[in-house]
């Protein structure tokens, strides 16, 4: 009766007390008015973290299906042929994009804080320019690599337009600008959504190909399938949220104005250009000097273990992506060194528990990588005529 009568106390004052506060906080439910949050930037890039690893986690537990799918239709001489072709257009991608989606963030803080939308739109018409710009540069540098280099990957007259076509949607739904609008606008939840099209298109895709069309030919196809609806997702996100507006409010040059409205332009993209280019060495590179110089089937036994040994780094990736935002606004408000140590910690014991994970000893898995290359050499001598 007592603590009932406490509680109405509470209750029946004008405002409510700290007291009345640090008991509804105990009790496990926000105060009364006001629904609970994540406090601070730390709550924030918590928040952004949970759906980066949601759709992180369809992503994963999905390929292991649909490269699954692929390798036992396509055998390790064909599959290594696909990898090569996907894994080259993904590289070209990336060396000719900018990661708008960055430069958007970087500088969309400061014009959205101010409410300044005509210049939050001349930057967001830029970048989407910029990704154009990218993807015609790609187009071109896609076809003479293609004429000189294609047979080189083992893309032979018959898998040449399939392949080119391929590359085109891969530069042509370069998603970097809608990304960036999404993540500026804290709408985590609507980019994770749109990022699990992709896989979801692949699993569903790559299971008709293995009962229908079982080539490398098909797999291309559907895999260029989930690239187009992975693209109209966002884009489609975008609209819905009515950013669209700010995209049709104005010119598509003002590239002088842009630079002039954001210090530091020009070298911020540069150096983000850069580091994408530099990440290519230890994601598709390798993959392709294996394919030009051992051979495709080395690389496609190359491809299913990198697939997995790069689930290790994803932590570090997705924690990067989900405080970017939050670390904008803290150099804003000049508070910045707090999170910088909060996400070293976090960081650090990340990295222990990955080490721990893949320094354990266990010699029952030392001869599954020869099993493995074993078991894809007897499928693809089964395949072939």
């Amino acid at each position: 009766m007592a603590l009932s009568s406490s509680r109405q106390a509470f209750r029946g004052g004008v405002d409510m007390s700290i007291g009345a506060r640090l008991f509804s906080r105990f009790r496990g439910r926000p105060p009364a008015g006001r629904p609970f949050r994540l406090q601070g930037a730390m709550g924030a890039v918590a928040r952004n973290l949970g759906w980066l690893l949601a759709s992180r986690g369809v992503v994963a537990v999905l390929s292991l299906f649909y490269i699954g799918f692929a390798t036992r239709s396509l055998g390790v001489r064909d599959f290594g042929r696909f990898a090569l072709v996907s894994g080259a257009s993904q590289a070209l991608a990336t060396l000719v994009a900018f990661q708008t989606w960055q430069i958007i963030v970087r500088y969309g803080i400061e014009a959205q804080a101010k409410g300044d939308t005509a210049r939050l739109g001349r930057l967001f018409r830029t970048c989407a320019t910029m990704d154009l710009a990218s993807a015609m540069l790609g187009v071109v540098l896609a076809v003479t690599i293609l004429e000189l280099w294609g047979e080189a990957f083992g893309i032979g007259p018959t898998l040449l337009r399939a392949t080119l076509i391929f590359t085109i949607i891969q530069l042509l739904t370069i998603r970097s600008t809608p990304t960036g609008v999404l993540r500026l606008r804290d709408r985590f939840s609507s980019a994770a959504v749109a990022d699990s099209v992709t896989p979801v298109m692949r699993f569903i895709g790559a299971a008709l190909v293995m009962w229908f069309h079982p080539t490398v030919q098909g797999f291309l196809f559907a895999w260029g399938l989930a690239e187009l609806a992975t693209a109209l997702t966002y884009w489609v996100l975008v609209i819905r949220g009515g950013d669209w507006r700010l995209f049709a409010s104005g010119g598509w040059f003002e590239w002088r104005r842009v630079v002039a409205e954001n210090p530091g332009f020009v070298r911020f993209a540069l150096s983000i250009n850069a580091n994408s280019t530099l990440n290519l060495s230890s994601k598709q590179v390798p993959l392709l000097v294996i394919g030009a110089f051992v051979g495709t089937s080395s690389a496609g036994i190359f491809r299913l273990t990198a697939q997995l040994a790069q689930a290790l780094a994803k932590l570090s990736q997705m924690l990067s992506r989900a405080a970017f935002a939050e670390v904008v606004r803290m150099v804003e408000r000049e508070s910045i060194m707090r999170l910088i140590r909060r996400m070293a910690l976090g960081s650090a014991l990340g990295s222990l528990v990955i080490m721990a994970i893949v320094v354990a000893p266990d010699s029952r898995h030392r001869s599954r990588g020869h099993r493995l290359s074993q078991a894809l050499g007897d499928r693809s001598r089964r395949r072939s005529p």
